[in-house]
């Protein structure tokens, strides 16, 4: 896999003596900026599970099939995300006051209002196309130059394990088709050029 993309880069990245053009004194991007900049977008669709998670019961997450368009290219992945960033709806507690009647009134209990907000937190909140996009670059950057052994040692994965095996090759295929999407020049800056969220 990461020989693919090396091949993709028109440049060695995976063997000692690093001959990637030299650190760029470039402005730092931030992903809002260049959403806006390259008109990038995204749908989020609500899936049932994440075929590359392996399954945790104890853990409740949102599960998204997401595809990124950009100049009439999109290409599709699966983002998963705890419950913890689920949003209120706006304008929530006004509504929770017209509800309850107690608009003007004074405070509500506090008993009430979490287990409105708990109600109201059970519907799935879609990422944002910044959010994707920095755990996209994250991901493709922490399998750039690095064979899988390399990169199992530096995630805390055991180089044996299968299911991290799978992890890296799933990251090194987004690679390939995060490039291909966004060409050379761009996603060069996606990893290396922009600030992290």
């Amino acid at each position: 896999m990461a020989l693919a993309l090396e091949k993709l880069l028109g440049y060695n990245i995976i063997t000692p003596g690093d001959n990637r053009p030299q650190q760029r004194t470039k402005k730092m991007h931030t992903f809002p900026e260049l959403i806006k900049d390259h008109k990038l977008e995204s749908t989020s669709k609500l899936v049932d599970s994440n075929p590359h998670m392996p399954w945790d019961g104890e853990i409740e997450r949102d599960h998204w099939s997401v595809t990124i368009t950009h100049a009439d290219q999109s290409m599709q992945m699966y983002y998963s995300m705890g419950i913890g960033h689920r949003e209120l709806p706006k304008n929530w507690k006004r509504q929770l006051e017209m509800k309850l009647g107690t608009l003007g009134l004074g405070p509500i209990k506090r008993y009430t209002l979490a287990g409105e907000a708990k109600e109201a937190l059970k519907q799935p909140t879609a990422p944002s196309l910044a959010d994707v996009l920095n755990c996209l670059a994250s991901d493709c950057r922490s399998v750039q130059g690095r064979f899988f052994s390399e990169w199992a040692a530096e995630c805390g994965y055991s180089s044996d394990s299968i299911q991290a095996k799978k992890t890296y090759d799933v990251c090194c295929e987004q690679a390939i088709k995060f490039l291909r999407l966004l060409g050379r020049e761009l996603y060069e800056t996606m990893i290396n050029d922009t600030e992290w969220m």
